[in-house]
């Protein structure tokens, strides 16, 4: 028998290893800012940090001010936002904020006149506004904090002043022999408050915030003065001796529906809207020394926030509403206090043998 030999064929199979459907994708893009606030009013040395992950590199930047770098400095104050595009186009948008540090203005006769200073809420970076030998009162801060208004005397009697927030560009918005006192921004900035005695009684005027349009809106034989426009621009309080006091009114923005918020047997006056519209602080004497009080923005829940057995006066809120500054007397002089609306944590911003008074912080 023959055998004839078979060639061993041999099938090799091979299976390919299976694919995924769709190609990984690269994580998303993740955007993170750190921000350094600049270091004082005005100042420019403010810088953000972006760190990016995720997407595919290379990485493109486009900052709203214009910068096309990962991180931008030596900006100053202001909102800033970022666009990210990978090279895959995949992109994303984040923002963030530069922010001035907290500031008063307040007035100080530490020079020998009564000037008008600002300085960070902790005391530091004093810088002197006005250089003469008048008497300056009564700084306070447009909502955007590029103009302060004043009463000064400089022209033999008080009159309204205005100025940039860094001393220059003063201009006198009233011109009248009689005094004009205590101003009031409006929140849109486009006009002021304020009270003059220039028709005999002391009432409250309001004009436009060059001066022109001026008009009267209260009409009375009583001492109407200290306006404080209210945040949401609808209502203006100030005190009056109307009740015999004076006592704490509110009206509306033309004079009409005036009504007394407080009825007591002591003083009460120079009152304070809180920045959210629903409080008011005040000084009052009714339980003794002049401290401050708090109560609802119709006059309800009124109480004592301060303790000090010292005369404290001219309270401002702080923009976060969390802190009330105001000036107290302490043995020989007044000094600027900072108090949490809860009565804790009070404390000295000055310690200066002049008289510090009248701080107004600089708004959000």
């Amino acid at each position: 028998m023959k055998v004839i030999a078979l060639p061993l064929v041999i099938f090799v199979f091979v299976i390919a290893g299976c694919k995924n459907s769709t190609e990984s994708q690269p994580e998303p893009l993740d955007l993170q800012l750190e921000a350094t606030h600049v270091t004082a009013h005005g100042g420019s040395d403010g810088a953000i940090n972006l760190t990016v992950s995720g997407g595919t590199v290379p990485y493109q930047y486009q900052w709203s001010n214009g910068a096309i770098t990962e991180d931008i400095s030596d900006v100053s104050a202001g909102s800033y936002t970022v666009t990210v595009t990978d090279a895959g186009a995949q992109s994303k948008t984040v923002s963030t904020m530069i922010r001035q540090p907290e500031v008063f203005i307040f007035c100080s006769n530490r020079d020998g006149d009564n000037e008008i200073y600002l300085m960070h809420t902790d005391g530091s970076n004093l810088q002197q506004l006005t250089f003469n030998t008048a008497e300056e009162w009564v700084p306070a801060w447009s909502l955007d904090g590029s103009r302060i208004a004043f009463a000064s005397d400089r022209q033999g009697n008080y009159d309204i002043y205005v100025m940039n927030a860094d001393g220059s560009n003063l201009d006198s918005l009233t011109n009248n022999p009689a005094q004009d006192h205590g101003p009031s921004w409006s929140p849109d900035g486009s006009r002021i408050a304020f009270w003059s005695d220039r028709d005999g009684d002391r009432d409250i005027y309001i004009m436009n915030a060059d001066g022109s349009g001026l008009e009267k809106i209260t009409y009375n034989n009583f001492v109407d003065t200290s306006p404080d426009w209210s945040p949401d621009g609808t209502k203006i309080i100030f005190h009056s001796d109307q009740n015999g006091g004076p006592d704490i009114f509110v009206m509306n923005t033309d004079g009409s529906d005036r009504q007394a918020l407080t009825n007591s047997a002591g003083r009460n006056f120079l009152p304070d809207w809180s920045p959210d519209n629903t409080q008011i602080v005040f000084e009052s004497d009714r339980d003794g020394p002049l401290e401050l009080y708090i109560m609802n923005a119709d006059g309800s829940n009124q109480r004592r926030l301060t303790f000090t057995d010292s005369d404290n006066h001219e309270p401002d809120w702080s923009p976060d509403g969390t802190q009330i500054a105001f000036a107290s007397h302490h043995i020989n002089n007044y000094e600027i206090l900072v108090i949490n609306t809860d009565g804790t944590d009070l404390y000295n911003v000055t310690n200066h043998q002049a008289n510090d008074s009248g701080p107004a912080w600089l708004p959000d």
